[in-house]
C-alpha cells in the first residue's frame, strides 16, 4: 500500500477554491463544506472543507436546505411506495426522518408534482421540483470545485467552473405536467445518456478522513475521458451518488494537467 495522501483544508488565508479570490486582511475567506454539513449533521464523520469567499459560499444560501431537501423528498416518495426497498437503508432512514419537519419550510423552493398530464389510472407520478432560483446547477459546480481543491490545495485557473456540464437521469427542468409521450421520450433519452456513461472506465472517488463520509448518504466516483473533443473539451467527469443513488447527479469539466496529475496519485495511493 502507497503513502497515504492527506487532504487539503480550508485555511482563511487561501483563495476561494472557486474564483481564486485571494482574501485581505479584513476580508477572511469562510469555511465551506463539501458537501454541506447539514446533509452529515446527525452522523459521526469528518469533513472536507475549503476556503471560500462571501459570493461563493453556498453555505449562506437556502439552496443548501432546498436542494438536500428535494433528494431527501425523493427519498420520502421511495419510502412512502415502497417501504421494503433495500434502497432505504438505516441511515437514509434517519435522514429522511430528520428532514421531515424541513419540508414545510423548504415549499416554496421544492414541491411534489405530477409530471405527467395524463398519467395512466392510478398512477400518481410525482416528482421533487426545485424552483429555478435554487439554482442546482450552481450547487453541484461548486461541489465539484470543492472536491478538486480538496485533493490540489489550490484553485485551478485552467478552467472556468461556470462552464462545468452538469446533468441528472432524474432531474426534469419543467414547471408543469408535460404528456405521456414527452414524458416517455425524455425518460428514454435520459436512460440512453446514462448507458453510454455507464461504459465509462469509473474509479472510487475520495472521502473525508479518517471517518468517511457514510456511502449511503454521499459518495462519487470519477473517470478521465480520454477524447475530450467528444466531451466539449473536458477532460474528466464526476458522477454524485445521494441517498443510496435515489439521486444521481454527474459533473464534466476541464482540470489542468497539475491537477489530474495529482488526482491519479492520491487515488493511486489508496490502493
Amino acid at each position: 500500500m502507497g503513502a497515504k495522501y492527506k487532504f487539503f483544508q480550508y485555511s482563511a488565508r487561501k483563495p476561494c477554491y472557486y474564483c481564486g479570490t485571494t482574501p485581505d486582511a479584513e476580508s477572511p475567506n469562510s469555511r465551506e463544506h463539501i458537501p454541506p454539513k447539514m446533509m452529515f449533521e446527525k452522523f459521526e464523520c469528518d469533513r472536507i472543507t475549503v476556503p471560500s469567499c462571501d459570493k461563493h459560499n453556498s453555505n449562506k444560501n437556502i439552496g443548501d436546505r432546498a436542494i438536500v431537501t428535494a433528494m431527501l423528498m425523493g427519498a420520502y416518495k421511495v419510502r412512502m411506495d415502497y417501504p421494503g426497498s433495500p434502497m432505504l437503508t438505516s441511515n437514509i432512514l434517519k435522514a429522511i426522518d430528520e428532514a421531515i419537519p424541513d419540508f414545510p419550510q423548504a415549499k416554496k423552493e421544492v414541491q411534489l408534482r405530477s409530471f405527467i398530464i395524463d398519467s395512466p389510472k392510478g398512477i400518481d407520478f410525482n416528482l421533487p421540483y426545485i424552483e429555478p432560483q435554487t439554482k442546482i446547477y450552481s450547487w453541484m459546480r461548486k461541489l465539484a470545485a470543492g472536491l478538486i481543491w480538496s485533493v490540489s490545495g489550490k484553485h485551478d485557473f485552467y478552467f472556468d467552473w461556470d462552464k462545468t456540464l452538469v446533468w441528472s437521469p432524474g432531474y426534469h427542468p419543467i414547471s408543469g405536467p408535460i404528456p405521456r409521450e414527452e414524458a416517455t421520450q425524455r425518460i428514454f433519452q435520459n436512460r440512453n445518456f446514462e448507458s453510454k456513461l455507464n461504459t465509462l472506465d469509473w474509479h472510487l472517488g475520495w472521502t473525508a478522513k479518517p471517518r468517511e463520509y457514510p456511502r449511503d448518504i454521499y459518495a462519487f466516483d470519477f473517470c478521465f475521458l480520454d477524447y475530450p473533443e467528444e466531451w466539449d473539451g473536458m477532460n474528466i467527469i464526476f458522477k454524485h451518488h445521494f441517498y443510496n443513488d435515489i439521486s444521481v447527479w454527474y459533473t464534466c469539466f476541464m482540470v489542468s494537467p497539475e491537477a489530474k496529475e495529482r488526482i491519479a496519485e492520491f487515488v493511486g495511493s489508496q490502493i
